[in-house]
C-alpha cells in the first residue's frame, strides 16, 4: 500500500531491529518490531473487480535492434507482426497488443500495415500498439495507439535523457563529437493524460521505463481499470536488466491494486495480477505470442494519494 516509500521505511527498520537485537538491547527493539507489524495489520484488499475478464494476446518479435531501423528490419517488423497477428486466427479476444514502436516507421507510414493486420482479426477484436508519431510542427511523439474502435493515445510523457532526447543541447551539441549524432529530439506527450479506453475498459500507458516512476504511474491509475506497459528491452541484451524491469512493473501493479499487462520487443512479456503475481510470462528472446486474461478493477489504494502533490518532469 505505501509502495517504495514504505518498503524503505521497513527496510530501514529492519536493519535497525537488527541492531538492537544484537546488542541485546531489546527493550529498544520492541517498538521498531511493532512498527514494522503495523502494516500486516492494515486491510490489503483495496480494490476490487469491475468487469468481466478481458482476453488478450501479447506479441513479442524478437527483433534484432542492430537492424531495427534497417530497410531489412522494417521489412522483417513487417511481416514478423503480421505474421503472429495472423497465427491467432479465431482465437476469441479482446484485445491483441504490439510493443513499443513495433514497427520502425511512423504511424502514418505504417497506418496501411496495421489497417491490414487489424482486418486478419475477428471483427470485435481490438488492435493497440506502439508507434512513434510526428505531426506537421515537426514534432516527434512516442505512441501508444489503437484501431476499430479504440477511443484515445496515449504519448510518452517522461522521455529517456540521451535515449530520447538530449539535455542541455544547445552547449552539448557541436562541443563533443559523440553528441553530434542525428538523433530528432522526441517531444514529451502532456502530463495527465487521459486513460485510453479500448475492450471496454480504461487503460492507464506507461511506455518503457516510464514503469520505474510510482507517482507517475499512479496518475494514470487513479482513472485507469488495468495498467499497460509496452517496451522495448533489446537495449538489455541477455543482463539482469530487463528481469529488474519486469520486477518494477509487479510492485506498480502491487501498488495501485491493478493488472500490468506488459508487451515488449524480446522479454520479458508478462501479465502482472493485482497481487504482483505473475500470472503469464513468455521466454525471452524467442518470437511468441502470449494469451492470457486481465479484470478490470475499481478503487484506489493508498499508494496514488502522494502523486496529486508532487509535480512531475517530463525530461529529469
Amino acid at each position: 500500500m505505501g509502495g517504495v516509500y514504505l518498503l524503505s521505511l521497513i527496510t530501514a527498520l529492519s536493519g535497525a531491529l537488527g541492531v538492537e537485537l544484537l546488542r541485546r538491547r531489546w527493550w529498544a527493539a520492541l517498538p521498531l518490531a511493532g512498527l514494522w507489524l503495523i502494516p500486516l495489520a492494515l486491510p490489503l484488499q483495496w480494490t476490487h473487480p469491475a468487469g468481466d475478464s478481458v482476453r488478450v494476446a501479447l506479441l513479442q518479435g524478437n527483433l534484432s535492434q542492430l537492424i531495427k531501423w534497417t530497410p531489412e528490419g522494417q521489412r522483417t517488423a513487417i511481416d514478423t507482426y503480421r505474421r503472429l497477428t495472423r497465427e491467432l486466427g479465431d482465437t476469441p479476444l479482446d484485445l491483441v497488443i504490439w510493443p513499443e514502436a513495433a514497427l520502425p516507421m511512423f504511424e502514418d507510414q505504417a497506418r496501411p500495415v496495421l489497417e491490414r493486420a487489424q482486418a486478419s482479426l475477428p471483427d470485435d477484436t481490438q488492435l493497440l500498439t506502439g508507434i512513434l508519431q510526428r505531426d506537421e510542427q515537426g514534432n516527434f511523439y512516442n505512441s501508444v495507439v489503437g484501431l476499430n474502435g479504440v477511443q484515445g493515445e496515449y504519448r510518452k510523457h517522461h522521455l529517456v535523457p540521451f535515449g530520447e532526447y538530449l539535455p542541455l543541447e544547445s552547449l552539448l551539441r557541436g562541443a563533443i563529437a559523440f553528441f553530434d549524432l542525428p538523433m530528432p529530439a522526441m517531444t514529451p506527450g502532456p502530463d495527465g493524460q487521459q486513460p485510453m479506453v479500448a475492450a471496454g475498459t480504461r487503460i492507464g500507458n506507461a511506455i518503457c521505463y516510464e514503469i520505474i516512476y510510482a507517482d507517475l504511474v499512479a496518475k494514470q491509475a487513479r482513472h485507469a481499470n488495468v495498467l499497460l506497459t509496452l517496451s522495448n528491452d533489446t537495449w538489455f541484451g541477455d543482463s539482469l536488466g530487463p528481469q529488474q524491469h519486469l520486477q518494477m512493473a509487479r510492485l506498480r501493479a502491487l501498488e495501485n491494486g491493478r493488472y500490468v499487462v506488459r508487451a515488449t520487443s524480446n522479454g520479458v512479456t508478462a501479465i502482472v495480477d493485482p497481487q504482483g503475481r505473475i500470472t503469464g510470462r513468455l521466454p525471452q528472446f524467442e518470437a511468441a505470442t502470449l494469451v492470457g486474461e486481465y479484470v478490470p478493477m475499481e478503487g484506489l489504494t493508498p499508494s496514488p494519494a502522494p502523486a496529486a502533490g508532487r509535480p512531475g518532469s517530463s525530461r529529469r
